[in-house]
C-alpha cells in the first residue's frame, strides 16, 4: 500500500510558503526514464491542440522505491487545471520557490497510479464528469479500486476540474467502497470536501439498511455518519448530480433541484417509512407460524407419528424468522417452545 498524507501536510493551512521555498535542488540521476504523454484528439480540444508545439515540460516524479514513475508534461497544461502546480511555478518578484525555475517535482508521498489517472485526463479532450447511471458499462479496473485515490489527489492538487471527473468515478462504483477504502476517505479529507461530503451520506444511507455495515471502524467521524443524519430518512446520495456537491446545498443540506438521477432505488425512502409496522408485521407473522406448526406437532405426536424430525422443522422455522426479523427476542421464544413441546412429548 502506497504511504498516505494529509493535504494540509504538504500545501495547507498547517504550512508557510517559505516550508515550499527550495533549499537545494533535486537530484534526478538516479529517477526512472520519464513518461511524455501525447495529446489524444488534439482536433476536439483546441486549447490540446495549441500544445502541440510547445516544448516546455514540467518533470514530476511520484511514490517511492521500486513503484516510483516519472512524467514529462506540458506545463501549460497541467498548471491550467491544476492551482497547485500553477502557484508553485509563479515567478514571485524578489524570491521564487525553485521548482518555478528547475520545473522539477518529487512527489515521492503520494499515489504514482491516482496520478497516472491525472496525467490520462489532463491529455484526454473528454474531461466532463457524469453523473451515476444504472446501466453503465463497467470502467477500468484501475478506475474501480482508486477512484478515493484519485479524489484525494485531487484535493491536494487543487485540480477542481479532475476532482468532479474522480468523484464520479468515485459515485459510480460506491458500491464496491469497504471500511479501508471508507476510512481513507475520512483520514485524508476535510468534512467539507465534496467527496466526504457524499461518503457521509452513502454511510448513513448503507447503514440505514444494513446496521451491521462497517460497525468495526475507528473512525470516530465514520462512526457518526453511520447513524442517520439529522433524524432525517437516509436517501441514496447517488440521486444528485455532480454540481451538488460543490454547491452550498451540498454542504448544508437545503432543498436543491440537484436530485434529477436515477438509481434503482426509489423505493428504498419509502421503504424506510415502513420498516417499523413491517418488523412488527414479521414478528407476529413469525410467531403465529411458529404457533401453528407447534400445534400441528403436537397433533402428530398425540397420533403417534411425530419424530424428531418435526422439532428440527420447528427450530429451523422458527429460528429463520427470528433471523430476518433481526429478533433475539422471538428466538428466545423459539428455543422456549421447542422445550415446551418436548416436555409433551415425553409425557404423552
Amino acid at each position: 500500500m502506497f504511504l498516505k498524507r494529509s493535504i494540509r501536510g504538504f500545501w495547507g493551512s498547517t504550512g508557510s510558503e517559505e516550508d515550499l521555498e527550495a533549499s537545494r535542488p533535486i537530484d534526478i540521476s538516479q529517477w526512472p526514464h520519464a513518461i511524455t504523454p501525447s495529446i489524444k484528439q488534439p482536433a476536439a480540444d483546441t486549447f490540446l491542440h495549441s500544445l502541440r508545439a510547445s516544448d516546455e515540460h514540467l518533470d514530476i516524479k511520484v511514490g517511492r522505491g521500486k513503484k516510483t514513475q516519472r512524467w514529462k508534461a506540458h506545463k501549460a497544461l497541467i498548471c491550467h487545471y491544476s492551482e497547485f502546480f500553477e502557484r508553485a511555478c509563479r515567478k514571485y518578484s524578489g524570491a521564487g520557490f525553485q521548482e518555478s525555475l528547475s520545473g522539477v517535482f518529487d512527489l515521492s508521498h503520494d499515489n504514482p497510479i491516482a496520478f497516472g489517472l491525472f496525467i490520462d485526463w489532463l491529455y484526454d479532450s473528454n474531461k466532463s464528469p457524469q453523473n451515476f447511471k444504472i446501466d453503465k458499462k463497467v470502467d477500468s479496473e484501475v478506475w474501480k479500486y482508486y477512484a478515493e485515490d484519485a479524489c484525494i489527489l485531487a484535493n491536494k492538487l487543487f485540480a477542481t476540474d479532475f476532482s468532479k471527473f474522480s468523484l464520479s468515478k468515485l459515485i459510480q462504483n460506491a458500491h464496491t467502497l469497504d471500511i479501508h477504502s471508507m476510512e481513507y476517505i475520512y483520514e485524508e479529507t476535510l468534512p467539507t470536501t465534496p467527496v466526504r461530503l457524499f461518503c457521509a451520506q452513502w454511510a448513513c444511507w448503507r447503514c440505514s439498511s444494513r446496521p451491521t455495515l462497517w460497525e468495526s471502524t475507528r473512525n470516530l467521524e465514520l462512526r457518526k455518519d453511520r447513524r442517520y443524519l439529522h433524524n432525517r430518512i437516509a436517501e441514496d446520495p447517488r440521486r444528485y448530480e455532480i454540481e451538488h456537491w460543490y454547491s452550498d446545498c451540498g454542504r448544508t443540506g437545503s432543498p436543491c433541484s440537484h436530485a434529477t438521477v436515477q438509481t434503482g432505488s426509489a423505493l428504498s425512502s419509502l421503504s424506510l417509512l415502513f420498516r417499523p409496522f413491517s418488523a412488527l408485521a414479521t414478528l407476529l407473522h413469525a410467531i403465529d407460524v411458529v404457533c401453528a406448526r407447534a400445534t400441528k406437532v403436537v397433533f402428530h405426536a398425540i397420533i403417534g407419528v411425530h419424530t424428531m424430525l418435526s422439532f428440527s422443522v420447528v427450530i429451523a422455522v422458527g429460528a429463520s424468522f427470528a433471523e430476518l426479523s433481526h429478533s433475539a427476542v422471538l428466538l428466545g421464544v423459539v428455543v422456549e417452545t421447542h422445550m415446551i413441546l418436548v416436555v409433551l412429548v415425553a409425557n404423552i
